[in-house]
């Protein structure tokens, strides 16, 4: 999968928006996960938002 600039923009923005949500910032959680499934399409994306969480909770 190529992924363009405009794509590894919207995940870097979307991985700042998960650690801005595990602050205490309401609704950013929710907004990544179509975010990522643009990106990555509806099966991968479940699994990258579920490491991420998993990783950013240890």
């Amino acid at each position: 999968m190529d992924l363009t600039i405009s794509m590894w923009l919207l995940a870097m923005l979307s991985v700042i928006m998960i650690g801005m949500s595990k602050t205490g910032v309401n609704g950013l959680g929710t907004l990544v996960v179509p975010i990522i499934a643009f990106i990555f399409g509806g099966m991968p994306s479940s699994g990258l938002v579920f490491v991420d969480q998993v990783i950013v909770n240890n």
